[in-house]
């Protein structure tokens, strides 16, 4: 992959995982950045924390994401990141913004 295909997937991804962190955040901002906390700033709680882990699972076609191989995710950037890292090593599957419109209007 050429590294502006490798920056246009990077952007897809930010977009993607922007998008459903801004559907499932309890407190809706003017605009989810990737330095937003997801407790202190979007108001995440434990339960809608675990919502959007299924969510993430579903849309990427990855495998539950277990306690061990989860790194500490506290902001969007550690969603995105852990995101990225899974779809390079082959663990997950791209997804398209039009995917995420529709399983956001089907599931939401």
């Amino acid at each position: 992959m050429t590294s502006e295909a490798h920056i246009r997937a990077d952007e897809a991804l930010l977009d993607v995982i922007m998008r459903v962190v801004a559907a499932l955040a309890p407190n809706q901002v003017p605009g989810v950045t990737l330095d937003n906390a997801l407790v202190a700033d979007l108001g995440f709680d434990s339960l809608r924390l675990v919502e959007l882990s299924f969510a993430l699972e579903e849309l990427f076609d990855m495998q539950p994401i277990s306690i061990d191989d989860a790194p500490p995710i506290g902001t969007v950037r550690d969603i995105y990141d852990y995101a990225r890292r899974k779809i390079e090593v082959g663990d997950a599957q791209p997804v398209s913004r039009e995917s995420v419109e529709q399983w956001l209007a089907e599931a939401w």
